[in-house]
């Protein structure tokens, strides 16, 4: 929640004991505030709210529907020009040139970006962007373009507040970018071929003396002025800043090969030089403003997951600090805590993960930044899939099933699906390395139940082979195919981490797609968790001739 909360002395929040039955391992919450100046003036806030306040609420929860427009303006005497760009492969070239005193409002780059993913990738990391504010030396504003817009790549189309993909291909950004004497926008292309795009620039004049304005800077970047005090393990900064200015948000790209949640980590912000963090979070989840760590996507005006390929690959995450902009004075450090090391072998499980941040933050004239440009090779082609151990021949893998059928959310954050490599750190324990681990505290006669999508390439009679993963909160399960129960109740309790491979008999499938459905019925005695787990490695027809 983001409405401001106004108090002239003090604030107190309390919050009601958990009912009878809630889980026992306790409650989380985080409040984020900012004291003003001594002297400032504000209101008491008070319930119900004014016609007045209720009247600016609506106005702000009607701009927030519309994120993906320019929410911001309308600005007086604003004026847009679009330019058809080419920029050679291997090459610089300037795009805008703007002089005198003014702010970009809308920044707009339409091209033409290939269907694939991983092409979109390579082409959206291999151009950049350059923005130098009056002149100076060392521009400001360097990121790949995709990142600078919000985007890696394989996301498809979304609208944040601030940055976007439209439905059209046209990536936009409203953040205001004042500048005094003149603003110059370069584009590189570290590619092999020249690209063609569309930029479009809206100006306007400012509101008020340039001296109250700062610059925005982003910057990208990948594990770059990390704290070297091994007191600081695990934070991973993701900006560090001296000068006067406002933190505005992060784009982060998660790179996780093996599966698995790969968050957990609490942000930390310190101000002005201070030791300990003025703001301390609970964990990415939190941050992000999903809470759980799930891979759905989701998108929303201050935060979202517009990617995240089932907690297995490719994520992508951002934060904007526009209703609750951190200011600092001196110095400014954002920091993001990363459990799992950058080479396999460092966590349990062998676990690893790769971090890209693209910062966007405003700083005062004399401000120092001291990011640098990346070279290409830093910046594409850094993600390989490790060569699993083993491939079962002919099976589909339980992780690559997609859901007809999610859990109920109703409950949510109590069921989670989730994707697991190498589940008990036993190399080749699982075919892919991996497995699909779904997770609940409801099951029994009206528990939750999940439906995968099970494809049939060619129609015949095919022996129905399923191999199951079990652990130490393995649940009981009743698996139907097709709404036809194969058998009786699984009970997938195991003490150590182990394959249970089933052969449930054979059937006359049609080409298509058919449904494996999984029903929570209960768990084990020796289960000693609220929650229950099923674990799917895979599913493997195998045809009677």
């Amino acid at each position: 929640m983001y409405i401001p909360i106004p108090f002239a002395k003090s604030c107190k929040i309390t919050g009601d004991k958990p009912k009878a039955g809630v889980r026992g391992w306790g409650m989380y919450f985080q409040a984020t505030y900012t004291l003003f100046a001594p002297g400032t003036v504000v209101p008491t806030f008070h319930l119900p709210i004014s016609a007045e306040d209720k009247a600016a609420l609506d106005e702000a929860d009607a701009k927030l529907a519309k994120a993906g427009q320019d929410v911001f303006g309308p600005y007086a005497d604003a004026k847009t020009e679009t330019t058809p760009v080419t920029v050679p492969a291997g090459k610089t070239i300037t795009a805008a040139n703007l002089t005198g005193e003014g702010a970009i409002t809308t920044l707009k780059v339409k091209l033409d970006l290939p269907k694939d993913a991983e092409a979109q990738r390579a082409l959206l990391r291999q151009l950049t962007i350059r923005i130098s504010w009056d002149g100076e030396a060392k521009p400001s504003v360097w990121a790949p373009l995709g990142d600078f817009f919000g985007t890696v790549g394989g996301s498809g189309s979304f609208s944040s507040l601030p940055v976007g993909l439209a439905d059209d291909g046209t990536f936009y950004s409203y953040w205001y970018m004042p500048f005094a004497t003149g603003a110059k926008i370069e584009f590189g292309n570290d590619g092999a071929s020249p690209v063609q795009l569309a930029l479009s620039v809206t100006r306007a004049s400012l509101d008020r003396p340039i001296a109250d304005f700062g610059r925005l800077h982003v910057k990208w970047h990948r594990d770059a002025f990390n704290p070297m005090r091994l007191d600081r393990k695990p934070d991973w900064t993701m900006v560090t800043t001296q000068g006067r200015g406002r933190f505005v948000g992060v784009l982060l790209h998660i790179w996780n090969p093996n599966g698995g949640w790969w968050g957990e980590g609490d942000d930390k912000f310190f101000i002005d030089g201070e030791k300990f963090p003025s703001s301390f979070g609970t964990g990415s989840e939190d941050y992000i403003g999903y809470a759980w760590g799930g891979p759905d996507r989701f998108i929303r005006p201050f935060y979202g997951q517009p990617l995240n390929e089932e907690n297995m690959g490719h994520v992508a995450v951002y934060r904007w600090h526009i209703s609750d902009q951190a200011p600092f004075q001196t110095s400014f450090e954002g920091d993001i805590e990363k459990y799992f090391p950058n080479q396999p072998g460092g966590s349990p499980y062998g676990f690893m993960s790769l971090y890209a941040a693209t910062a966007f933050w405003y700083l005062a004239p004399g401000g120092t930044d001291l990011y640098e440009p990346i070279p290409v090779d830093q910046r594409v082609g850094y993600w390989t899939r490790p060569t699993p151990t083993y491939i079962e021949p002919g099976a589909i893998e339980g992780e690559s099933m997609q859901t007809v059928t999610h859990p109920a959310f109703a409950h949510w954050p109590t069921t989670l699906m989730m994707t697991l490599a190498q589940c008990g750190a036993q190399e080749g324990m699982w075919s892919d390395d991996r497995a699909m681990m779904w997770e609940t505290y409801h099951n029994g006669p009206d528990g939750e139940h999940m439906e995968l999508k099970l494809p049939v390439e060619k129609a015949g009679k095919y022996h129905l082979l399923v191999r199951f993963v079990k652990n130490e909160r393995g649940g009981i399960y009743q698996i139907s195919l097709d709404d036809q129960k194969l058998g009786g109740t699984i009970d997938l309790y195991a003490k150590d981490w182990t394959p249970d491979l089933v052969d449930f008999g054979t059937f006359d499938l049609t080409a298509g797609d058919h449904v494996l459905k999984i029903a929570a019925l209960g768990k084990d005695s020796n289960v000693q968790t609220a929650s229950i787990q099923f674990g799917l490695d895979y599913v493997k027809p195998v045809p009677v001739p």
